[in-house]
C-alpha cells in the first residue's frame, strides 16, 4: 500500500500502524496515527466479529480522528454481494441447541436449511449478525438473544467440530457463543480440505430470548469458494468501520477495464467496470453510541467512489499471466488487486489535494472526489459473463459509489473550495 501512495504522491510522508493485534490496538492505532501528524489514513482491514448493525470502536476511532480533520479511507472489501439478509421467520422446528430455526422459505411451505456449498481445499468465514445491540460497541447494552449459526450435510446432520489433531477433511467451527448481554455476533467457519466439492446445509438458530427482526451473514472465502444455492439475497457486505460516518470507502476497478487504458472491453468499459468482487455498500445503522434503537436507521451513502487496482509493485502478489493491449504487461513485476490497492490509490490523490490547499477537511476532499468521479455502469464478471449492468448505477449507487476518480478533475475542484 505504501509503494502505490509513493508512486501517485512521491513527496508524502508515511507512517505505518499495524492491525494485526487485536480490534482495540486497531482502534488505538487509528488515532496514534492522527497523534504522529498523520493528514491522511488509510487501511485496509476488516475484523469478522464488528458490528454490522451498530459502530464499533474502530468505527469510533475512525470518526474520532475524522472530527480532528484526517481524511479516512478504508477499503470497501471484496465480498461482492456475498451476503444473506432476512428478518427471522420461525420455522417451527427444533434446531441443534434446541432452539428454533430460522425459515429460509419466504413464501409458502418451511425450509429451515440453506443449501450451500464449498469447493475443494475451501476455507470460508461466516460473519453473522441481528438487530440487537453488542456491548463491545457501546458499553451499555448488550444482545438480548442468543443466537447460533451451524453447518449441516445434506441428511441434516451437524458437521462435526474442528479439532487440533490436524486429521480432519471437513469440519466446521460451528457459531454457538452465549450471546445474552455480549455481542449481537456470531463468527463460524467450514473448512473442506477435501479433494471434491461438498454439498452442505446452513441452519441459523434462535435458541434464547425475542426474535430478531433482522439477520445477516456475510462469508469471506479464505481459500476456495463458497456459494449459497437457494434463497441468496445478494445483500450488502460494506460492514464495521468501513461503513463508519466518516470513512470514505473505495471500491475498486482493474486499470486495464478502464477508458484511460484503451480495455479490450471497449467501448463497455467506459470509463471503467467495476471489479467482480467489488463489496457493495447499504448496511443499515439501527443503534446510536449507547445502544439505543434509532428513530430512523442510517444508511450511509458506501462505497463513496471507486479506485484503480492492480498495478505493479516490487513483491506483491503475482505478475499477470494475460497480455493486455497497450502494455508491456505481462513485465515481470506482481500486480495487486483488490480494494486493497484501489484504497491507497485515492488515499494518495487526498494527499496531493492537501499539498495543493493544506487546510482541506476531510469532507471537502470526499466532495471533491465525489462531484468529479466519472459515474460508472457496469460490473466485469470477466470469462464468458463479461461486463454486465449494475442495477440502478445512473449516479450514485451502493456497487460502484459516485463513480471513478478522476484526480486531475478533483484537483482542480478544490481551488473552489
Amino acid at each position: 500500500m505504501m509503494q502505490i501512495i509513493h508512486d501517485v504522491a512521491p513527496g508524502a510522508g508515511l507512517s505505518f500502524y499495524t492491525a494485526a493485534v487485536s480490534v482495540e490496538d486497531f482502534a488505538d492505532g487509528i488515532v496514534a496515527l492522527a497523534e504522529d501528524g498523520a493528514d491522511v489514513i488509510v487501511d485496509d482491514i476488516i475484523y469478522f466479529a464488528e458490528p454490522m448493525f451498530e459502530d464499533g470502536i474502530v468505527a469510533d476511532a475512525v470518526d474520532e480522528v475524522v472530527k480532528r480533520g484526517v481524511a479516512y479511507f478504508s477499503s470497501a472489501g471484496n465480498g461482492e454481494r456475498h451476503s444473506y439478509q432476512s428478518k427471522f421467520r420461525n420455522s417451527g422446528r427444533r434446531g441443534l441447541s434446541g432452539g428454533r430455526r430460522h425459515d429460509f422459505q419466504p413464501g409458502g411451505g418451511v425450509d429451515d436449511l440453506q443449501r450451500v456449498s464449498v469447493s475443494a481445499g475451501a476455507t470460508t468465514v461466516v460473519a453473522f449478525n441481528w438487530d440487537q445491540p453488542s456491548i463491545s460497541a457501546n458499553g451499555v447494552r448488550g444482545s438480548r438473544s442468543d443466537m447460533d449459526v451451524i453447518f449441516y450435510d445434506t441428511n441434516g446432520d451437524p458437521l462435526e467440530e474442528c479439532t487440533l489433531d490436524g486429521s480432519q477433511d471437513v469440519c466446521q467451527l460451528a457459531g454457538v457463543a452465549d450471546n445474552i448481554g455480549g455481542d449481537a455476533v456470531e463468527v463460524a467457519a467450514i473448512i473442506n480440505g477435501s479433494d471434491e466439492a461438498l454439498d452442505l446445509q446452513l441452519g441459523l438458530e434462535l435458541v434464547a430470548g425475542p426474535a430478531p427482526g433482522l439477520m445477516k451473514y456475510v462469508w469471506f472465502d479464505r481459500a476456495g469458494t463458497f456459494s449459497v444455492e437457494e434463497f441468496d439475497t445478494r445483500s450488502s457486505t460494506i460492514y464495521g468501520h468501513a461503513n463508519a460516518a466518516g470513512a470514505e470507502a473505495v471500491g475498486a476497478a482493474a486499470w486495464f477495464d478502464t477508458e484511460e487504458w484503451g480495455s479490450p472491453l471497449e467501448p463497455a468499459c467506459v470509463p471503467a467496470c467495476l471489479e467482480f468482487f467489488s463489496a457493495a455498500g447499504g448496511t443499515p445503522v439501527l443503534f446510536g453510541e449507547r445502544g439505543e434503537r434509532l428513530s430512523f436507521p442510517q444508511v450511509r451513502l458506501k462505497p463513496g467512489v471507486t479506485g484503480p487496482d492492480g498495478g505493479n509493485t516490487t513483491f506483491f502478489v503475482a505478475d499477470l499471466t494475460m497480455p493486455i493491449p497497450g502494455t508491456t504487461e505481462p513485465d515481470g513485476f506482481p500486480n495487486f488487486f483488490g480494494t486493497s490497492a484501489s484504497a491507497p490509490h485515492v488515499a494518495a490523490v487526498a494527499a496531493l489535494m492537501l499539498d495543493k490547499r493544506e487546510h482541506l477537511s476531510p469532507s471537502q476532499i470526499y466532495a471533491a472526489l465525489r462531484l468529479t468521479a466519472d459515474d460508472m455502469r457496469l460490473r466485469n464478471f470477466e470469462g464468458e459473463i463479461g461486463p454486465q449492468p449494475v442495477p440502478g448505477a445512473a449516479g450514485f449507487d451502493f456497487d460502484t459509489g459516485f463513480g471513478f476518480v478522476d484526480a486531475v478533475r478533483g484537483l482542480r475542484a478544490i481551488s473552489h473550495f
